[in-house]
């Protein structure tokens, strides 16, 4: 078989996306920033005291109203809580604004700094749950975010925890939007900031670090995408030790298709070796992901040429799918394909007909003759017969 031709994608899972441990980084929450911290002597300039009572009560409804997003935020009402977010920072804007001796107050007060920032989480999370409405609510987290981005950065510096935050909500807003390349960018100045201040081995910025190859993969720099997976998984292993194997050995996992696609057959060979006896242990043999390594494992030694290892590796996995999963699974027929390609490959010809003829049959009663499934099968066939 001619190696230089397009492989059928030997990845069983759906979506291609990098794995952190077994779960996903969490999202920041809206109770991320004190908000309403009062300053020194707050109302001593308002006059007449009239005014000065009318601006505390504002200032106090802001706050309920601030609470009141809390709290349906934490209830999953997403939306709700993005409408009393967005009423909250109206109504403290129009108390602070033009406040006299201070040059644009509200820009300049904590509390509506961090308003900004809640607006923008919860119009963000408000996206993500409503059907109508979608892009306006986009709209306003990023418009949010954004200036509270800059306030942060002019107000408390770029390595403030607040002003990291924000960036990396900025970020995440940026790729919903399908601004990958700016949210990569936004999200490896970032990344670089924690780095230098948390430390590499600190938890958010090892969450930030497979976002950012997220992020790099979606731009379209997915060489280094998967070089910084690789050296997430590194501090990964360092960090979580033998305690954690399972989720390491999921890490590990999810990057052998990336490793794949940009054609790193040497690298994803050796994490390959790594993956699958680390999966086999950790989970169990028949675990799908422990299964689909050993398949990845014998893909990567099919590209490096080392066909006879292939062979024998796909013959062991073969029967492995057929124990967990049944003999006419779709999986099952995949890595058969696979074992008659590299029976071929190996100098089997005779073997390589059986087992592809045999799959062949299996794929048109399953699927149908015009599936397309089976075309790749039928090719294989065809050449083996001719050949």
């Amino acid at each position: 078989m001619d190696k230089g031709k397009e492989e059928p994608d030997p990845s069983f899972s759906g979506e291609l996306s990098f794995v952190f441990g077994s779960q996903r980084p969490s999202t920041v929450g809206v109770s991320c920033f004190s908000l309403f911290p009062r300053p020194a002597a707050p109302r001593a300039r308002l006059s007449p005291p009239q005014v000065g009572r009318t601006k505390e009560a504002q200032l106090a409804h802001s706050e309920e109203l601030y609470q009141q997003a809390t709290a349906a935020f934490e209830r999953g009402e997403h939306a709700q809580a993005a409408k009393h977010a967005r009423d909250s920072l109206s109504l403290l804007d129009s108390v602070l604004e033009g406040q006299e001796g201070e040059e644009d107050g509200s820009r300049t007060h904590p509390a509506y700094i961090n308003l900004l920032f809640v607006v923008g989480v919860t119009s963000y999370h408000a996206h993500l749950e409503r059907g109508a409405n979608r892009e306006g609510e986009l709209e306003n987290s990023l418009s949010a975010l954004c200036e509270c981005l800059v306030l942060l950065r002019a107000h408390r510096g770029d390595e403030h925890e607040n002003t990291i935050c924000c960036a990396r909500q900025v970020a995440k807003v940026l790729r919903e939007r399908g601004q990958a390349a700016e949210a990569a960018r936004v999200g490896g100045s970032c990344l670089g900031v924690m780095r230098r201040v948390l430390g590499d081995e600190h938890e958010d910025t090892l969450c930030a670090m497979i976002e950012q190859a997220e992020v790099l993969w979606e731009a379209g720099e997915r060489d280094e995408a998967v070089t910084l997976a690789l050296e997430h998984l590194a501090l990964l292993e360092r960090v979580l030790g033998e305690d954690k194997a399972p989720d390491i050995a999921r890490t590990m996992h999810g990057l052998l298709l990336p490793l794949y696609r940009v054609k790193r057959y040497q690298e994803g060979e050796r994490l390959a070796e790594r993956c699958w006896p680390l999966c086999r242990q950790a989970l169990r043999a028949e675990d799908p992901i422990a299964l689909d390594a050993m398949h990845m494992l014998a893909v990567f030694l099919y590209h490096n040429d080392k066909d006879e290892r292939a062979r024998n590796t796909w013959k062991v996995c073969l029967d492995m799918y057929r124990n967990a999963m049944g003999e006419e699974a779709p999986d099952t027929l995949r890595v058969k394909h696979c074992f008659g390609v590299a029976s071929f490959e190996a100098g089997d010809r005779e073997g390589a007909r059986a087992v592809l003829r045999e799959c062949l049959e299996q794929l048109e009663d399953k699927f149908g003759a015009g599936h397309y499934r089976v075309r790749p099968t039928r090719e294989a066939l065809a050449m083996v017969m001719l050949l």
